[in-house]
């Protein structure tokens, strides 16, 4: 007999043209084929038009309404917290869209009756399904992504409570890294027993990364930059850093991406003179991203920490490793911890630029053998983020 498991997330790609990231996606087709004891429904926010539930690699996707008039159901195009740092009035969608969520929630548990309710970040779908789950009698679990649980650990007086009651109410939960479990083991306190609950299972990265046939050495400077083009993510950082080392340093730096600092980020590159050496090219997919990566030398990772904003991953850091490329990368990140400096990857200080200059003179500095030494090392590291390892560590852990 089948086991029927919701999956509720607001992270999901549901078109060819949709820039969401795809990691979720990649999760659940990756449940749906290697598991087949499981029946999968995704639940998810609408886009900005009326779409109908429909069938998807093995698993049913149910979107629900959540604004109207519907053109304005876009929460999609930035994420939750970009959008609201664009436009703050946008905090009213999210509102609505908690709201419209935990009707669907009880909607869907009255219709198909499922076993487990599998949430994506803990806000807001873990703490609406927390809500909800009381209507339920399905067993509730819940994974964290980082900047979710940060920014709520950072509310007075209720921002921990809030944490606390979603790890209370689910039967267990993920964080993708310790960083990211660090934040939630905070919020609980001193209720440690509820820290049994949990377990650190990184995100995996996409199949398509290992059926490259061949490895193109890092001999040159092509730089490149994958991800939101947002402030957390210090695409600003690694252009200033640029600049400081513009005149030392022949590169090119291509920067795969979109967000709400996207003008701001291209008119700091028209101000520095560097539009030939910075160019911006937009979102790409997987199968074109995949490109990038391999006729570059170096992948920068430039994140900063701040009050409200963090990185529990990315995913951008292991896809680079497994193309056999070098990683720049800041060490407030979540998969920083898998970075030694010099040994697999390279580090440097988060915020800093004078830093970041360092590690770029640093990977200038290392002969060809040093360089193929730890390109091969972080390939190594790499290969403990491979999809099915991934999803069975996830599926031993919540639904055997």
């Amino acid at each position: 007999m089948k086991k029927k498991v919701i999956i509720n997330t607001s992270t999901f790609v549901s078109s060819s043209k949709d820039n969401t990231p795809s990691f979720i996606n990649s999760l659940i087709e990756s449940l749906s084929k290697n598991y087949v004891d499981l029946e999968i429904i995704v639940l998810r926010p609408m886009k900005n038009f009326n779409e109908l539930p429909y069938e998807e690699r093995g698993y049913r996707v149910i979107p629900y309404k959540y604004f109207w008039p519907l053109r304005y159901q876009n929460l999609h195009l930035y994420g939750l917290k970009p959008s609201i740092d664009k436009n703050k009035l946008n905090i009213i969608k999210v509102c609505f869209m908690i709201l419209s969520q935990f009707f669907a929630l009880l909607k869907i548990f009255k219709s198909e009756k499922p076993d487990y309710i599998y949430s994506q970040w803990f806000m807001p779908q873990g703490f609406t399904t927390a809500l909800a789950i009381n209507f339920s009698s399905a067993k509730f679990y819940c994974s964290s992504y980082g900047a979710d649980v940060l920014i709520f650990k950072n509310i007075k007086f209720i921002g921990k409570r809030i944490i606390r009651y979603v790890v209370k109410k689910c039967d267990n939960f993920t964080a993708i890294s310790q960083l990211n479990y660090s934040l939630i083991e905070e919020c609980v306190g001193a209720r440690k027993e509820y820290l049994k609950k949990g377990k650190v299972i990184p995100l995996a990265i996409d199949d398509l990364f290992y059926k490259v046939e061949e490895y193109k050495p890092v001999n040159n400077n092509n730089f490149l930059y994958i991800g939101r083009l947002v402030d957390y993510k210090g695409v600003d950082l690694l252009i200033d850093s640029l600049k400081l080392i513009d005149n030392k340093l022949e590169y090119k730096l291509n920067v795969l991406g979109d967000g709400v600092d996207k003008n701001i980020l291209i008119e700091k590159v028209k101000d520095f003179k560097l539009e030939n050496k910075i160019i911006f090219h937009g979102w790409k997919k997987n199968s074109e991203k995949i490109k990038y990566i391999i006729d570059s030398d170096v992948i920068f990772v430039p994140s900063v920490e701040s009050k409200n904003t963090m990185e529990g991953g990315p995913l951008t850091l292991v896809e680079a490793l497994s193309q056999k490329k070098i990683v720049i990368c800041s060490d407030s990140i979540g998969y920083g911890a898998y970075i030694k400096n010099g040994i697999n990857g390279i580090k440097f200080e988060s915020g800093k630029p004078e830093s970041l200059v360092a590690a770029i003179n640093y990977y200038n500095n290392l002969t060809s053998a040093e360089k193929i030494k730890i390109t091969e090392a972080g390939y190594e590291l790499s290969l403990k983020f491979q999809q099915k390892e991934i999803t069975d560590n996830l599926y031993n852990f919540l639904f055997k």
